[in-house]
């Protein structure tokens, strides 16, 4: 049993002072790149893909796959270099 409060741990306030969470980014990204997406089921790509568009996810989701022309309906990218513009988080 402590005394007093236990220690606060002052790593988070370290990368905290005046800006985002680090792993904002990480977890709110405003868009998303996903390689190999297909239309086959159980691809985990292509799930991924997929769920990405059912979801609320609200960003912009790029299939990556260089042997068809579109995946689940969304024009697909041969790689990430030619979407033409930045995959941002």
């Amino acid at each position: 049993m402590f005394a007093s409060a236990p220690p606060s741990n002052p790593i988070p306030s370290l990368f905290m002072r005046g800006r985002r969470n680090p792993l904002e980014k990480m977890f709110s990204p405003t868009s998303v790149a996903v390689v190999g997406a297909s239309d086959r089921k159980g691809q985990v790509a292509g799930d991924i893909f997929r769920n990405l568009l059912l979801s609320p996810f609200g960003g912009a989701a790029y299939p990556i796959n260089a042997s068809r022309p579109h995946v689940h309906g969304v024009r697909a990218y041969p790689s990430i270099s030619s979407i033409g513009q930045p995959v941002r988080s």
